[in-house]
């Protein structure tokens, strides 16, 4: 502070504290932008991936158990009733390809395993169907129902154990996503709060060293000038020597301080001449009058 006090105009005090108060500005602004685009990165992977992955296998599980439900109400349907429950059957098993299909661009890093399992199962439970209907169309409802309550569980279970490992790793990573935003908005907000004391903090400081090294100064230096005009020479001129608009004003105090003292100093020794010479000449008047009175003493 005294290097700056001592080095710097009062101009370019006045500019470097807009310049620092323009970069803290900008700073805070920076970092608020940057906090927010990444919350929103976040946000944007969250309803961009993991909200429609979500969506698209719950669906899927869904219609899958929509398929094997339309199954078993197909068994015990009756001759009459079945021409109107296979439209419906063959719907969910339309419905099971479309989500397959749909998923593909929403398999994230970690899920291929997952994946694969259920395009594995998911389809080969669907092809099995197929078999079941041959059979009950065929007359067979014996065998169609063994196989569908027996031959088919396997694939059932594996095709339903696939879609819950997925469901989980898509609920895992959708409450880690919502956990990384929520941590992102804490930290964003507390980050925020950090610099804006830090902001306000150096602006006060900044304040107070305009007060400081300039309204100070300048009321100090007014009080001086009003003493110097009221006649008092013997007063400390503050912020003499600085390299300022105030050193300057002090400069020019000092010479004003210089000069009246000088001049006060040429009237005493005019009026001392002034007072000598009158002396003399009294003596020279004396010594005249003296020696004329001897002389007309003498005659």
């Amino acid at each position: 502070c005294v290097i700056m006090q001592f080095n710097f105009s009062v101009r370019a005090r006045l500019i470097t504290s807009l310049l620092v108060l323009l970069a803290l500005t900008l700073g805070l602004g920076g970092f608020c932008y940057a906090r927010l685009s990444a919350l929103t990165v976040s946000v944007d992977e969250r309803g961009g991936n993991a909200l429609p992955s979500t969506r698209i296998i719950g669906r899927l599980a869904t219609n899958f158990e929509a398929l094997r439900s339309r199954q078993l109400a197909y068994l015990v349907s009756s001759e009459e009733r079945r021409p109107q429950s296979l439209p419906r059957l063959r719907a969910s098993m339309a419905d099971i390809e479309a989500d397959l299909k749909e998923y593909v661009p929403y398999v994230s890093d970690g899920e291929e395993a997952l994946w694969k399992a259920i395009t594995m199962t998911v389809p080969a439970y669907s092809q099995m169907g197929e078999e079941f209907l041959r059979r009950i169309h065929a007359g067979d409802t014996k065998a169609a129902s063994d196989y569908l309550l027996d031959g088919m569980l396997p694939a059932l279970n594996a095709a339903r154990a696939a879609l819950k490992a997925d469901i989980a790793f898509n609920d895992a990573h959708g409450q880690q996503s919502v956990a990384t935003a929520n941590a992102l908005g804490a930290s964003a907000r507390t980050g925020i709060a950090v610099v804006l004391a830090v902001v306000v903090a150096i602006t006060l400081a900044i304040g107070w060293m305009s007060v400081f090294t300039i309204s100070v100064p300048v009321r100090r230096m007014a009080g001086v000038m009003k003493r110097v005009a009221g006649g008092e020479t013997d007063l400390a001129v503050p912020n003499a020597g600085e390299r300022s608009e105030i050193g300057e004003m002090a400069a020019a105090v000092q010479v004003f301080q210089d000069n009246l003292v000088r001049t006060r100093r040429l009237e005493e020794e005019t009026a001392q001449a002034r007072a000598s010479a009158e002396e003399q000449r009294k003596r020279v008047v004396r010594e005249m009058a003296d020696g004329f009175e001897a002389t007309v003493g003498g005659v």
